[in-house]
């Protein structure tokens, strides 16, 4: 998906840089606007996907802070933690993060 939606925007940015090449400004400006849209393209699929992706043991570090832990085949619920938790078992090979807490319903 990050890479479908990076490759778009570059060619539009690309077609964007030919229509204004005579301005050097303009291209200034163009290449700025490109590097946001492949900011925000990774931002939304860090926060839309990537969630849904396991990520090996070796990709966590202490700053990813407590996170769901896998072992597959998946045959129960994940453990929430991290690796320097006292009750931490080493067969958990994968971990996605944490989902974003759910919105209070109004009632």
């Amino acid at each position: 998906m990050p890479d479908l939606a990076s490759a778009m925007m570059k060619e539009t940015a690309a077609k964007c840089r030919a229509a204004f090449a005579e301005s050097a400004d303009m291209r200034k400006l163009l290449d700025l606007a490109a590097c946001d849209l492949e900011s925000a393209a990774t931002i939304i699929y860090h926060s839309v996907e990537a969630p849904s992706v396991p990520r090996p043991l070796a990709d966590w570090h202490e700053d990813y802070g407590e996170v769901l832990w896998w072992f597959f085949p998946v045959r129960e619920a994940p453990y929430v933690g991290s690796p320097l938790c006292d009750d931490w078992q080493d067969y958990y090979t994968h971990w996605t993060p944490l989902p974003v807490a759910p919105v209070q319903p109004k009632q």
